[in-house]
């Protein structure tokens, strides 16, 4: 696991290679901080599936996106 520390505001970007030399991006940006709760923005292509992770383990107890699609 990689552990990075940002500021609110600071972006973070993740990069999947297409073989052209290009890369396809997904942006996290921290939008804000209070207290013990921390608010983050993901910008992604629209085929990229994001979700919470108690909304993820719902789907998969219901059989996958799969079934849902």
């Amino acid at each position: 696991m990689l552990v990075l520390s940002r500021r609110e505001g600071e972006l973070i970007y993740i990069g999947i290679p297409q073989g052209d030399g290009s890369y396809q991006m997904v942006e996290i940006k921290v939008v804000s901080i209070r207290a013990a709760n921390v608010s983050v923005g993901i910008t992604a292509p629209q085929e990229y599936v994001i979700h919470r992770q108690e909304v993820w383990e719902e789907i998969e107890q219901e059989g996958g996106l799969a079934r849902r699609v």
